[in-house]
């Protein structure tokens, strides 16, 4: 099974729902792309988590990342 890919964007005085994200894949270069482009409109941060299925066969959801404007050189 792959590997799929939560992402939530995090805006400036903005609640977050924790059970909704702007963004599942199962593809990196996707969620790259999608965290910049986002970025580049004006949110603070891009968080990615991951939900996977270990050695045994247990679910698993861990922390992958967050991005910030700087990771992309924008201003």
């Amino acid at each position: 099974m792959a590997i799929k890919y939560y992402v939530t964007v995090n805006k400036e005085g903005a609640e977050t729902d924790s059970t909704k994200y702007d963004l599942i894949t199962t593809r990196k270069a996707e969620y790259t792309k999608f965290a910049k482009e986002e970025l580049k409109k004006g949110a603070e941060s891009v968080d990615v988590h991951a939900s996977y299925k270990d050695q045994l066969g247990q679910d698993g959801y861990s922390y992958v990342h967050t991005f910030y404007p700087e990771d992309f050189n924008i201003k």
